[in-house]
């Protein structure tokens, strides 16, 4: 990733007009545009989401600072950051970031819009891990009950349980409701008023651990927030639950806070998936094609490629200097690369609306150009369906100059066995 705001410029930008206030701070810039594209992070804020590396960071999040705020805390976001941007702006915001591992923390975002080298307004954000004020809020939680006014503007679902076999409800939010779709009679009916039996069967055990890893602090401190799945009324939903022993006079329960991030794991889980997808398409192609990409016809996109030798450096060069748009590649190599008596036919073969309307494989061949005269390349072009139904096409090229010429060889020398027959008739 080209990054157009140093590092040593961000810093200055930053500590000269906010306080560090948090244990972790992590610097994460984005464009002044629609979800922010990404152009700078910094190594702190790749560590703060669990990532080893700043280049993993920008790929999980696809590029967009955007994929760093929790779905349902975007909207509240953009009214914070305001939506007119300027240099000098400056702003305050709270939300939940993904850590790699699926799970969500609140962070303190401190923001300044500032011009970058190439004269783009972008925002930098100073993102402080407020995990440890959470804890403290935990701890002021297990001693004292939470007023209704408070309960109604937790972000999540706030609920209370027995500790009685199943673990009844005895108090359900009403963010925990719509979380899950169903009404506090319907939870009555369906589930018995237990929280244990809204667990998926797989998870109940995981659920069965963290009770006793809560009743283990004996309502002293805290046990590491529990992901699990919780039915709800259109489907298992993903959740981390944060949970606390509280006692209360006479009382003692649980009390805990669920936060949905199924959209996460779902996303993640096609991610996964079109990357193994992917895989089998290339590996499909054999080793004879130095070049293979995969490209998304909807979306105009080279999604992956794979190069063996230097013809295979030159296509992928190509992919990348063009931004991966198969619209601009394939004019661009066609100009610079392929002769002019096969470089229209190359052009009309494998442009973009044609790969769109074609329905079956197909072959083209083309005169690749060299300084010391030409080769033959064959472009193999296969297509596939995404488990979404959208269309890819495999794009294959292998030199097939040797074959060519051998066949022209042949031809050649046939032709002229036949002239001598004639001649001796």
């Amino acid at each position: 990733m080209k990054q157009l705001i140093i590092p040593d410029k961000v810093q200055k930008e930053m500590l000269t007009d906010f306080m560090i206030m948090g244990e972790t701070r992590g610097l994460i810039g984005g464009y002044c545009e629609d979800e922010f594209p990404v152009c700078y992070a910094n190594e702190g804020m790749a560590r703060m989401l669990g990532y080893d590396a700043v280049e993993e960071l920008i790929e999980a999040i696809d590029g967009k600072v955007i994929n760093t705020i929790h779905p349902d805390d975007r909207e509240q976001v953009i009214k914070d950051i305001g939506d007119e941007y300027y240099e000098g702006l400056t702003y305050e915001t709270t939300y939940r970031m993904p850590r790699k591992d699926g799970s969500w923390f609140w962070t303190v975002d401190k923001g300044k819009v500032i011009q970058t080298e190439d004269g783009k307004l972008a925002i930098i954000s100073a993102c402080y891990d407020m995990t440890s004020f959470v804890e403290r809020h935990k701890k002021l939680e297990e001693k004292n009950m939470l007023s209704q006014a408070t309960i109604d503007n937790i972000p999540g679902g706030y609920h209370r349980c027995s500790l009685e076999e199943g673990h009844p409800f005895l108090y359900i939010s009403n963010r925990f409701l719509a979380i899950l779709g169903w009404t506090r009679e319907e939870i009555r009916t369906i589930f018995d008023n237990k929280f244990d039996n809204m667990l998926h069967p797989d998870d109940r055990n995981l659920s069965s651990d963290y009770v006793t890893r809560i009743l283990d602090t004996r309502g002293h401190g805290s046990a590491k927030d529990q992901i699990y799945r919780l039915l709800g009324k259109d489907g298992y939903h993903w959740v981390t639950d944060a949970t606390t022993l509280v006692k209360s006079g006479n009382q003692t329960f649980f009390q805990g806070n669920i936060t949905d991030f199924t959209d996460f794991v779902k996303a993640k889980e096609k991610k996964e998936q079109e990357i193994e997808l992917q895989r089998e398409i290339i590996e499909g192609l054999g080793k004879e094609y130095f070049s293979v990409l995969a490209v998304e016809l909807d979306k105009d996109r080279v999604l992956s490629y794979r190069e063996s030798g230097e013809n295979g450096k030159i296509i992928s060069d190509f992919c990348r200097k063009c931004g991966n748009r198969w619209s601009k590649i394939i004019p661009s190599y066609a100009e610079m690369m392929v002769s002019d008596n096969t470089n229209g036919e190359f052009e009309n073969q494998l442009g973009l609306e044609t790969l769109r309307s074609q329905e079956k494989d197909y072959s083209m061949t083309y005169e690749f150009k060299l300084e010391t005269g030409i080769n033959y390349h064959q472009v193999r072009v296969a297509f596939v369906k995404k488990k979404d139904g959208t269309r890819m096409a495999v794009v294959g090229t292998r030199n097939i100059d040797s074959l060519i010429k051998k066949r022209a060889y042949a031809g050649r020398k046939a032709e002229k066995s036949i002239c001598c027959r004639r001649k001796c008739q």
